[in-house]
């Protein structure tokens, strides 16, 4: 045994002759043998023989023994009882008394001796065995003592006796290392002695070296818990609780109280508080460890470092913590950021008393929190200038400078006075740092980030050279310069830097807006597998930021729509709304998108679904954008004001100048340009619009030249990037032919090429792009652009050869499968190979990605839903977010939109092969209503065709002006333009016309014949005013009365909005004697979808049934509504009603209603017509014979008819007849069942390229009506 009770020592330690009292009386009872006098002679006294004087000296010697004893007089009574024996050898009693006074007297071994004989002659007696164990115990006769302990726990059945046998029993078992025996005798020695505590004790430490350590366990918690026992104990029991961390806990902490200066005790305890969540307790304890000297484990450290800063709240001992973490494990960029965090916190703090105190104060204060406070002092600074307390954060940098007066500080001062904007004397304090300062990179970033901000590109470009002429080449530098070239627009300087870029780190710092302009530069020069490469790496170190990803998923997409594949990228832009629902960016990012394609509704639609985030500024700047594509700029000024007050910065004054600039309101746009430039000298797209103002010679803008402080010209690609914004395509190419026509960047060639295309100037967009090609030869955009070129000037036999070419080189790239098939298509179209391009749109269409749509979902959508899912409109995907079904549909958008397209231009291919026109027309129409989806002059001139044959001279020379000038480089086409040009020459006719009507009993009585001069003048296409000037000799069947009338008139008419018309004209009859009447006329007109059109008008005209009616100055006003609907192929269904108003208060209901089938040949186009029309008038019987006109109480009128048109020459792909006869002959009957006649011829001839005849005459012949009209023009075109 290691150790025993204090009370075992201490014994051992008395004096010999007071412990041998001591022993008498515990194995003796000596109270009982010699306290007492007793006349009767002891237990077992044997007396052997003797005369009666003999007996008496015995017992005489006897009783003196006792005496002696008693009086602690040990040996005399041991000498007595020496005698005694001698006497009277038998005498036990005598024997057993002696044997005590041996013991008392160090005579152990005489003493067993003598106990041995007795326990021989009576083996039986308890008290015998007894001080016999004790005695061979104290003589180390261990073995022998267990047997006599034994022998006395045998014998002692009532077990009286237990309480003296047990404890020599233990430790003679304990002595020979029998422990198992000991240990159920050590367990009743504890339970008849529960007060014994170092029983207890034993019995703890025997179970544990045993392996019983859960009872051990038990039984030291039982000894803790009811002696708390001290010293090496407790160094014990920790041994033996390690599963009881509560209870070692105390443990633990007892013992420190004893011995506070054991430092692993402390440690370990700290550990426990730690991990049972007690951290007051714990940092107590981790603190006095600390100042005494004790070592704290890394860990240990880095976890009471946060535990300081987030839990507890003691920012200034988690910077004590996290300072002595890194001593052990160096420099942590994690930790440091952690540092950065409890300083900020730190800082927060002390902002208040900065303000108050101001820096000395604090500096002085903060020396007795942490020995670092150069970091603190700062970042209380930096606080203070987020706070807007700017002049006071400069004050504490200055106290730190002077205290701590070195250049890192000055620069720390240098940033502080520019984030302030107060660059120039920031920019001062630089220039006076030491020459070694200056060539630092802390220098240099500082300084560049100071000129970044004032975008002094000029010194920027010269520090930057020298930041590579002298080799560094830091990712933190790179990155600065990297930056302030992006907004100064060097791109290609920017490029340089980039590649200098190394970590994630710096890539972070760059910020993914630097980014996201970089990318649009790599696309916008048609790097575009760089661009989505590096959109990818991105992706990558933004993997966890939602709002990043989706800025940089937008940029891939927009990828996709610069090289041409506008459905792929819708259908990417609207997989990341169905991947991430609840973010803005994604719905943003299609709506700019629509924008730029000018689908304004769609985008609307989009509006409307996040109109929730209506005062977000991005969806304010949407807004804006949207307005401006339409044309809208006073609601976009009206927006912009609104956002400018919410966020003046100049990111929105320069949108509010470009507005201005658009609308024409350059003295505006003058004043705020003026204003940003004051503000930011440097501000690269102001330098453009302002430039381009002061050489442009606009009114005062000399003001302007003289004023601005802009002190650099900015680059070409500044200047492209401005100009392709705002539209100015002519100015740019101009600036490219002028300065840059030999340079081989690709993004002013790109851009260059794109603004040629923009002014139809094909051929030269060709060979830029060919240049680009040569480039980027692994791209196969380039050679898809130089095909679509040779397509637009009519080069066809080169596109199909070309296309052939590229299918050659590039046959495993299906990119551009689509654009170059459909391509294909209209290029065999329009070289009139009508079957092969047939096929080949029937070809793309082998596997509809509909019927692959409905094949793989016909369970899980119901059939009526799958056209909605197919097309995956905004409300579809707002209402089903989260469906899975989303997504797979949205995989076949592409193909499906694509299709659809195809579809549409094979139906009307296939209409015009068939020669129904009014199919055709509406199938063109409804392809060329989708803007920037791939539409192309083919389908244009086929349109413009169909317009020529139907008669829509107006809307063919419309469609012909959208068609650009290159379109005239082949001679076809030449002619067509020449020809269409010719019909919008203004002209003079001279014309002669006759109206002859005689019947419905004489309420039609007429003849007028006239003389006339029309005058004809479009301002510009879709634009026309019209004068016309007649005489006009009126006269009847009967008497030969005759009636001059003068006439004048004017007539303007505008088309808009691409199907609608507007015709307003005023004129006057003047009949002589003050005799005149007002003419009127208003007219809208507009196609309302694919197949109806209708019109509504009023007019106000003279009344001219008879000569009375002329004569009487009567007039009739009409209100009239009509329409036109041709929804099954070659059938016109249409009419109209009027409401007719004489001047007379008289009135009519007229209804005219007709069916139409028509056939085009070649030169031909045949109609049958049937028609019915009916007129109701508000005239009595009796009343209808007075009036001086026809108003019948009611009438009606069947008529079929047959009409043929003729063209005289021309063809079809490239039509414009120079003249044209059609014949018209119809026969019906009226509501007397009187069969009528009518006929109709008109021509129309092109004498000359300047002069044209015209002529008309129609006849009507019935029972009750002969009526004949006709005229006769000579047009002259100047």
């Amino acid at each position: 045994m290691t150790s025993r009770l204090p009370a075992f020592s201490d014994i051992r330690r008395l004096p010999p002759m007071f412990l041998r009292i001591i022993l008498i009386v515990i194995f003796f009872f000596l109270p009982a043998a010699f306290g007492t006098a007793s006349s009767e002679p002891p237990r077992n006294l044997t007396i052997l023989g003797g005369d009666a004087a003999s007996n008496l000296q015995w017992k005489l010697l006897w009783d003196q023994a006792k005496k002696d004893a008693a009086s602690r007089r040990f040996s005399e009574a041991a000498a007595k009882y020496k005698q005694l024996l001698a006497i009277k050898p038998d005498i036990e009693a005598a024997r057993f008394e002696y044997a005590g006074l041996l013991h008392l007297l160090g005579r152990d071994e005489e003493a067993v001796m003598i106990l041995e004989r007795l326990t021989a002659v009576s083996p039986d007696n308890l008290e015998y065995y007894l001080p016999l164990a004790a005695g061979l115990e104290r003589l180390g006769h261990f073995a022998k003592a267990e047997v006599c302990y034994e022998k006395a726990y045998q014998l002692d059945l009532p077990g009286k006796h237990t309480s003296k046998i047990l404890p020599g029993l233990v430790n003679c078992l304990e002595k020979q290392g029998k422990i198992e025996k000991m240990l159920p005798f050590l367990q009743q020695l504890v339970s008849r002695n529960p007060e014994d505590a170092s029983s207890l004790q034993q019995l703890a430490h025997y179970l544990y070296t045993s392996g019983r350590k859960e009872q051990a366990a038990r039984r030291y918690l039982e000894l803790f818990n009811r002696f708390k026992p001290g010293g090496e104990v407790l160094l014990e029991m920790e041994k033996v609780l390690d599963g009881y961390p509560r209870e070692l806990a105390g443990i633990r902490a007892e013992y420190l109280r004893e011995h506070p200066d054991h430092a692993r005790m402390r440690r370990e305890l700290g550990n426990f508080y730690l991990e049972d969540e007690q951290f007051v307790e714990a940092l107590a304890q981790y603190e006095i460890l600390e100042q005494q000297g004790g070592a704290i484990e890394p860990e240990t450290l880095l976890q009471l470092g946060d535990l300081c800063l987030g839990m507890l709240s003691r920012p200034d001992k988690a910077l004590h913590y996290y300072d002595n973490y890194l001593s052990y494990k160096g420099n942590n960029q994690q930790i440091r950021e952690k540092m950065k965090v409890a300083r900020t916190a730190l800082a927060g703090g002390f902002a208040a008393i900065a303000q108050k105190e101001g820096g000395e104060s604090l500096w002085q204060d903060l020396h007795y929190l942490a020995h670092d406070r150069k970091p603190i002092f700062l970042l209380i600074a930096e606080n203070l200038a987020g706070r807007g307390d700017n002049q006071i954060s400069l004050e504490l940098l200055e106290t730190a400078y002077r205290h701590e007066p070195d250049e890192q500080n000055l620069l720390l001062i240098c940033g502080r006075l520019a984030k302030m904007g107060r660059h120039e004397k920031s920019l001062q304090l630089l220039e006076s740092a030491r020459p070694e300062t200056r060539k630092s990179k802390d220098y240099l970033k500082i300084l560049l980030t100071v000129l970044g901000r004032i975008k002094d590109g000029e010194r920027v470009f010269r520090i930057a050279g020298e930041h590579l002429e002298s080799g560094i080449r830091s990712p933190e530098l790179a990155a600065i310069v990297f930056t302030n070239y992006l907004k100064l627009k060097e791109f290609e300087k920017a490029e340089e830097f980039f590649g200098l870029l190394g970590s994630d780190g710096v890539w972070r710092d760059v910020g993914l807006e630097n980014y996201a302009a970089f990318i649009d530069y790599l696309q916008q020069k048609g790097d575009f597998k760089r661009a989505d490469r590096l959109a990818d790496e991105l992706l990558q170190v933004f993997a966890r930021d939602a709002e990043k990803k989706s800025v940089l998923k937008g940029l891939k997409s927009k990828i996709l729509w610069q090289k041409g594949h506008i459905f792929l990228a819708e259908q990417a832009y609207r997989s990341q709304i169905i991947q991430d629902p609840e973010l803005l960016g994604p719905y943003l990012n299609i709506i700019d998108f629509l924008l730029k394609n000018g689908r304004l509704a769609e985008a609307d639609r989009w509006f409307e679904v996040v109109a929730s985030s209506a005062e977000a500024a991005p969806y304010q700047q949407l807004m804006i954008e949207r307005e401006i594509a339409a044309g809208n700029y006073r609601p976009a000024l009206a927006l912009t004001r609104k956002l400018l007050n919410a966020h003046d910065t100049a990111k929105f004054r320069m949108i509010l100048a470009e507005i201005y600039f658009l609308q024409g309101s350059h003295g505006k746009c003058v004043q705020e340009i003026s204003s940003i430039l004051k503000k930011e000298p440097h501000n690269i797209d102001a330098i453009v619009i302002a430039d381009y103002l002061i050489n442009r010679k606009f009114a005062d803008y000399e003001k302007l030249a003289g004023n601005l402080p802009f002190k650099q010209a900015a680059g070409l690609a500044a200047v492209f990037d401005v100009y392709s914004r705002l539209g100015l395509h002519q100015v740019l190419i101009e600036k490219f032919e002028q300065e840059a026509a030999k340079t081989d960047s690709p993004y002013l060639l790109f851009q260059a090429a794109r603004s040629y295309e923009k002014l139809s100037r094909y051929d030269e967009a060709a060979r830029l792009y060919q240049k680009l090609q040569t480039i980027y030869a692994d791209e196969p955009f380039w050679q898809k652009k130089i095909i679509e070129m040779d397509f637009r000037v009519g080069r066809f036999e080169q596109v199909l050869v070309k296309i052939n070419n590229f299918w050659e080189k590039n046959q495993k790239d299906k990119e551009f499968y689509f654009d170059l098939s459909i391509l294909e298509a209209r290029t065999l179209w329009a070289m009139d190979h009508w079957q092969a391009g047939l096929a080949k749109y029937e070809g793309m269409l082998i596997l509809p990605a509909a019927k692959r749509f409905m094949e793989q979902f016909r369970r899980q959508i119901p059939p009526d839903d799958f056209k909605e899912y197919l097309e995956l409109e905004p409300e579809l995907l707002v209402r089903n977010a989260g469906r899975k079904e989303l997504a797979a549909a949205n995989l076949f958008y592409a193909d499906y939109r694509r299709q659809e397209l195809v579809a549409k231009e094979l139906s009307a291919r296939k209409a015009i092969a068939d020669r129904d026109y009014f199919y055709a027309e509406m199938q063109l129409e409804e392809i060329l209503r989708e803007p920037n989806i791939n539409t192309n002059e083919v389908q244009m001139l086929d349109l413009a065709d169909i317009y020529n044959r139907l008669g829509k001279h107006g809307q063919e020379a419309e469609l012909y002006a959208h068609l650009g000038q290159n379109l005239q480089k082949t001679e076809p086409i030449t002619g067509r333009m020449k020809k269409i040009r010719k019909q919008f020459r203004p002209s003079t006719d001279l014309l002669y016309r006759h109206f002859s009507a005689d019947g419905r009993a004489g309420r039609k009585n007429i003849v007028m014949n006239g003389l006339g001069l029309h005058g004809r003048l479009p301002s510009f296409i879709g634009h026309v005013f019209e004068l016309d000037y007649n005489y006009q000799l009126y006269s009847d069947h009967l008497d030969g009365e005759e009636l001059d009338v003068y006439q004048m008139s004017a007539q303007y008419t505008v088309n808009f909005l691409d199907d609608y018309l507007i015709q307003a004209g005023l004129g006057s009859i003047n009949r002589g004697a003050g005799q005149n009447t007002l003419l009127y006329n208003l007219k809208l007109e507009g196609q309302l979808d694919s197949y109806l059109r209708a019109y509504a008008g009023l007019s106000q005209q003279m009344v001219s049934d008879s000569l009375n009616a002329v004569n009487g100055n009567l007039s009739k006003r009409d209100y009239e509504a009509g329409f036109t609907v041709d929804s099954i192929p070659r059938i016109v269904i249409g009419g109209y009603g009027k409401y007719r108003q004489f001047s007379d208060d008289n009135s009519q209901q007229l209804v005219d209603l007709y069916t139409s089938y028509n056939y085009f040949g070649e030169k031909t186009h045949l109609r049958l017509k049937y028609s019915f029309d009916a007129v109701r008038s508000q005239t009595e019987a009796d009343e209808e014979e007075k009036l001086p006109y026809w108003a019948p109480g009611s009438y009606w009128h069947h008529k079929v008819s047959f009409y043929a048109d003729f063209l005289l020459s021309g063809n079809r792909s490239f039509g414009g007849a120079p003249g044209h006869i059609s014949l018209e002959y119809g026969i019906g009957y009226e509501d007397n069942i009187s069969l009528t006649h009518s006929g109709q011829v008109n021509i129309f001839l092109e004498m000359t390229d300047d002069i044209l005849l015209k002529g008309n005459l129609s006849v009507f012949d019935s029972e009750n009506l002969n009526s004949h009209e006709g005229f006769l023009s000579l047009v002259y075109r100047w």
